[in-house]
């Protein structure tokens, strides 16, 4: 980061699998990224054993919370690839439809990143070694 830049304020939504495990310790190291908080969601564990949508309940609290926020970027989708539930659907949408319209309809600036993404990305010992000692 140059000096005088801000950090970016993130608010992480997530399932913490092994992969997302992996993310929030990168975004927490991040010079670039302030992590603000961890929320839970849908994924590893059945719906109703996870909170209910953390969009889904700021919306109810302040509906124009979409237009107060920089950007949602999600890991949902699958994009001209097969999905890994069945060939047309990705886990993350499959999992929560319902979280998944909301997001894509109220308002906000919104990245998907699609599986075919995330099949590219490797993380390799040499990777988790840096990690583990930073």
């Amino acid at each position: 980061m140059k000096v005088g830049e801000r950090r970016k304020k993130v608010i992480i939504d997530t399932d913490p699998g092994t992969d997302d495990a992996m993310a929030i310790l990168v975004a927490l190291r991040s010079p670039e990224l302030q992590v603000l908080g961890l929320t839970t969601t849908f994924g590893n564990v059945h719906t109703a054993v996870a909170t209910r949508n953390a969009l889904h309940l700021a919306l109810g609290l302040d509906p124009s919370f979409p237009k107060k926020i920089g950007q949602i970027v999600l890991l949902g989708g699958a994009f001209s690839v097969n999905g890994n539930v069945n060939p047309a659907a990705e886990s993350n949408m499959f999992g929560d439809p319902d979280a998944a319209d909301i997001i894509f309809t109220c308002g906000a600036d919104v990245l998907a990143v699609g599986i075919n993404i995330t099949h590219q990305v490797l993380l390799s010992d040499a990777d988790r070694e840096k990690l583990e000692h930073s």
